[in-house]
């Protein structure tokens, strides 16, 4: 109403910490509402300063959106730095948790523009099932990165074929011989998901915040299902066990002439031969993560193929 409420001097000790009013930090407690199967749902947040006596109520509400959608998300969509580690070969991975079995069908990664122009700095997507001992659950062919078209919009990498992922997961890629950045948000704080690998060690990263390295999961369309059914095999499919495996992996075989070949997830033959009824191979030289054996009916040309995960 115009009429003065205060004069004079006062020194102003600034509390930019998470949520905090006048050194005391508030508190937020409660459920959000049930949101059914919807593919993103979005919810706004009132926050509301509680004094009395409430001598200004005009400036003592705050309201934020929240989203869930698709990806899973440390950051806030805004990057104020760039990550790199300065190694050839350096591979670096964020931590994810998740809570019930699902599909990952895509890796997104905001790529920042910097004094350096990196889309001809090759790299591999890489998903983990553990860093130590480390499980290799998916890698991809050679990436390059884009830069968005907006600020700080990521750029999403679908994955050749989705997998099956649950419980705890890591996720991030795999350099050649040149640095990649990524786009570091500095006001969320989940420096102990990150980490970095240089030479044979895992270590947590040294800096706080968030990369903007997110899974996706699920579809925007109908190509992938929301999440993984069970698959039948066929009758006459060929048997194949230990699934995992470590040391000798066994075959038992529909022809007595078949064709065996054994590749990575980039197509590399780690192992090729000819087998009967029944064969083995021995698996113990092999890295441990995801591989394909085919099988080839000699006879009729027809093939059969199934995953195998190595595990050491």
């Amino acid at each position: 109403n115009g009429s003065q409420i205060f004069t004079g001097s006062q020194v102003i000790n600034p509390q930019f910490g998470p949520l905090e009013v006048g050194g005391e930090t508030s508190t937020f407690s409660g459920v959000y509402p049930t949101t059914g199967v919807d593919t993103v749902k979005s919810f706004t947040v009132k926050y509301v300063v509680d004094v009395n006596p409430d001598l200004n109520p005009d400036n003592d509400t705050a309201f934020f959106h929240q989203q869930f959608g698709t990806q899973y998300a440390y950051d806030d969509g805004s990057a104020e730095s760039a990550y790199f580690v300065t190694s050839a070969g350096a591979q670096i991975a964020v931590e994810y948790n998740i809570a019930v079995i699902d599909t990952l069908r895509a890796i997104n990664i905001y790529f920042p523009r910097s004094f350096e122009n990196i889309v001809d700095r090759a790299y591999r997507l890489v998903v983990w099932k553990s860093l130590d001992p480390e499980l290799i659950l998916y890698e991809s062919f050679l990436q390059y990165p884009v830069y968005a078209g907006g600020r700080d919009l990521v750029q999403g990498i679908k994955l050749e074929e989705p997998i099956e992922v649950s419980g705890q997961i890591f996720i991030g890629l795999k350099q050649l011989d040149k640095r990649v950045f990524i786009g570091l948000d500095r006001n969320n704080d989940s420096q102990g998901k990150n980490f970095y690998k240089v030479g044979n060690t895992w270590n947590n990263s040294s800096y706080p915040g968030s990369l903007f390295i997110r899974p996706e999961f699920g579809s925007f369309t109908n190509e992938f299902p929301v999440s993984v059914k069970n698959v039948e095999v066929e009758p006459n499919d060929f048997k194949m066990y230990p699934n995992p495996a470590n040391s000798n992996v066994s075959l038992e075989l529909l022809s007595d002439n078949n064709d065996v070949v054994v590749r990575s997830l980039l197509g590399v033959i780690v192992r090729q031969f000819q087998a009967g009824y029944y064969a083995s191979f021995d698996s113990s030289s092999l890295a441990s993560g995801l591989y394909v054996v085919e099988v080839i009916d000699s006879n009729t040309q027809n093939s059969s193929i199934k995953k195998l995960l190595i595990q050491h």
